[in-house]
């Protein structure tokens, strides 16, 4: 056999051993875009541009909790403490709710495991143990309410009764947000093991216990509109039926501004 004889098949042996290396460790797919002439161009978005104007976490704050909401957060509470007991009423005022919900706040950035350490002697924090004593805080954590308990009709109806005012609120203001281009429908948990019927167990989640929340956001993580799930969803009569998980995504999507692409 001649020199160039072997060499040409040597080289065919590596061509066999290459190809059948490239079946046993297939590259990443290369995808090819297909060119349609007659296929019309994506739509320019027309919504309004949102300013990524930097603001003060006050300022934040005070955007989802105006003085409305605390107001009426103020007078649940007063009416709540004066239906368990006439004799000591609270007095709450819309200042100390705001410091209250401060230390709230500040506490769950903080991280001891017991609130009543915020005040030892041992691990106390000016910044909260300041601001308000020991037996204020307690009396206004006591005596927080959002609803009247006695204007729900029959227990049950609403499984977030104590909390819907709140929940309005908030819905509202998320929906006041300029969206951006491109938005998606997902679930969240809340963290939470304590004993709730509403708690549920989602394995996949890296927070497996907690209430879930079904919520609708831009690409830069701004929820626009969101639902806390009661194990039951009421179903609004103006949009298609298209099944318990599918309905989440039409009745998410109500607030998205219409002709904007």
């Amino acid at each position: 056999m001649s020199i160039e004889n072997d060499t040409e098949s040597v080289n065919e042996e590596e061509d066999e051993d290459e190809d059948v290396a490239e079946v046993a460790n297939p590259g990443p797919p290369r995808w090819k875009t297909v060119h349609n002439p007659s296929c019309n161009p994506y739509p320019e978005w027309q919504g309004v541009s949102r300013s990524d104007e930097i603001l003060s976490p006050l300022q934040y704050f005070q955007q989802f909790f105006s003085e409305d909401i605390l107001e009426s957060i103020v007078q649940q509470s007063n009416l709540y403490a004066m239906q368990n007991n006439p004799n000591k009423p609270l007095n709450l005022t819309t200042k100390e709710l705001e410091q209250f919900l401060g230390t709230v706040v500040y506490m769950s950035l903080f991280g001891l495991p017991r609130t009543r350490m915020f005040w030892n002697k041992a691990c106390r924090v000016s910044q909260v143990a300041d601001t308000m004593t020991l037996n204020r805080w307690e009396a206004i954590k006591k005596y927080l309410h959002f609803s009247n308990n006695e204007d729900r009709q029959e227990e049950g109806n609403d499984p977030l009764h104590k909390i819907r005012p709140l929940v309005t609120h908030l819905i509202s203001k998320l929906k006041s947000i300029p969206m951006r281009e491109k938005l998606a429908v997902d679930e969240q948990m809340v963290p939470f093991k304590g004993r709730s019927r509403l708690k549920q167990y989602l394995p996949s989640k890296p927070k497996k216990w907690g209430y879930k929340i079904l919520v609708l956001a831009g690409s830069d993580g701004v929820p626009h509109n969101f639902e806390i799930y009661t194990g039951r969803a009421v179903h609004p009569p103006e949009l298609a039926d298209i099944g318990a998980s599918g309905n989440v995504v039409p009745s998410l999507a109500q607030p998205i501004p219409k002709q904007e692409n």
